[in-house]
């Protein structure tokens, strides 16, 4: 059984309460508000790991179009401008490249490398992870609202940052 049109009712039923508390304007809560024709539930595909020796695929489950896809994308406008706080925040490829260039004092025998994180996302336990996060939004004198993606990556880089400082 499909379990969209539950989640639909029950994100607007919350969504209801929240704008009626004045919690919410009029414009974001039609925004948030998930659509009964346009949402469905996500699908499961493979892309296969053409690195490796032997034939295996890496799962990915699609949440585009998910009820719960325009709350992530608000709170990663919420987010965004905290995690490019972080030491660890790189933008993309052209950014790491450009942080690159600026390492002037790289003798002959330096050697750069990447790490993979097996399962990050699954492994950094969610209260904790939430916990860093209101942590960090405490800290700040800013509110800000930005453009972004959707938000699991900003949490993420919100939580090392909060985690290697300690707070």
């Amino acid at each position: 059984m499909d379990p969209t049109p539950t989640l639909i009712e029950k994100i607007s039923s919350e969504l209801n309460i929240i704008k009626r508390l004045g919690l919410l304007d009029h414009r974001t809560y039609l925004m948030l508000l998930p659509s009964k024709e346009k949402a469905r539930c996500p699908y499961l595909y493979g892309l296969p790991k053409i690195h490796k020796l032997t034939v295996s695929f890496r799962p990915i489950v699609s949440g585009n179009g998910h009820p719960t896809e325009n709350l992530s994308i608000f709170v990663d406008l919420l987010l965004q401008p905290y995690a490019i706080l972080s030491p660890f925040f790189l933008k993309d490829s052209a950014d790491l490249q450009n942080h690159l260039s600026t390492i002037s004092h790289l003798d002959d025998k330096t050697v750069l490398f990447s790490l993979d994180v097996v399962s990050m996302y699954t492994n950094i336990p969610l209260d904790e992870l939430i916990d860093s996060n209101i942590r960090c939004i405490n800290k700040q004198k800013f509110y800000p609202i930005a453009m972004g993606t959707p938000c699991l990556l900003h949490i993420r880089h919100i939580h090392l940052r909060m985690d290697r400082r300690g707070l």
